[in-house]
């Protein structure tokens, strides 16, 4: 190879441009960093059956304590949303969900917010199917007085407002939507699930425990609206013969409807 061709080839091996070289190189900084960090953490996974190592850093800001950072390559495919399995130490799994994703001009890497799931939600949605997701669930009891109090024989009683709230991933999740949650019935008064894309807000307030539909060992609100299926057949056997076409009569009830 004549000599200009091998310094050019030295020159533009990360890239032909400024851009380009300053990207990769970035890039490979940050392979070496996740090769020689004691905090990279090798076989992550998300629930959709992708498997990927990645750097968990603390948040050291105490306002935002409960959040960590994942950094990752840029070709791994995970997004906001997902429910992240990390094996610690005895076997023990966390489940962590990715709430939020840094915007970057001509990243190298990319960076997740996570928090770590505390919860597995169960709920019957509005066609009465079981539905759950991990979720991070925070309740709390307001301590502040407030301004109006009720007065019974001659008692003056504070009203607290106790309340929770859930991220969890975006399901199809609508108000009045009852959760039970360490013994407690929660309903949805508002959710939002468009200020970050992938993440559903939910904001709860305390209900009460309905001990007819309410199943408090399962953590299911509202069982009597769980749609039953059942197989109606004719109660004449049906018989077939060899080089008959088969075609069984049966109906599919829901809820006793065809």
């Amino acid at each position: 190879m004549h000599y200009l061709d091998v310094y050019w080839s030295r020159i533009n091996h990360l890239g032909e441009t400024t851009a380009e070289r300053i990207k990769n190189g970035g890039i490979r900084s940050f392979e070496k960093w996740m090769a020689e960090s004691p905090h990279t953490v090798r076989d992550l996974s998300v629930e959709r059956g992708l498997y990927f190592d990645g750097l968990i850093l603390t948040n050291k800001d105490k306002e935002y304590e409960k959040i960590m950072f994942l950094n990752v390559a840029n070709d791994i495919p995970i997004r906001v949303g997902d429910i992240m399995n990390w094996a610690i130490e005895d076997g023990i799994i966390e489940k962590w969900i990715l709430i939020q994703k840094e915007k970057k001009v001509n990243g190298t890497y990319q960076t997740f917010w996570i928090v770590r799931c505390n919860y597995l939600l169960k709920w019957i949605d509005e066609v009465g199917h079981l539905q759950q997701s991990w979720a991070y669930v925070v309740s709390s009891l307001d301590s502040k007085i407030k301004g109006n109090y009720r007065t019974w024989n001659s008692l003056i009683t504070p009203q607290p407002n106790k309340y929770a709230e859930i991220l969890m991933p975006r399901y199809p999740i609508n108000r009045a939507t009852n959760f039970i949650v360490e013994d407690e019935s929660w309903s949805v008064i508002e959710y939002d699930h468009t200020s970050v894309p992938g993440v559903i807000y939910l904001s709860l307030t305390e209900g009460k425990i309905n001990s007819i539909y309410d199943d408090i060992i399962n953590d299911i609100a509202d069982t009597d609206r769980l749609a039953q299926y059942s197989l109606s057949v004719p109660e004449k056997v049906q018989t077939f013969k060899p080089g008959d076409k088969i075609e069984p009569k049966f109906t599919l009830m829901k809820n006793g409807v065809p």
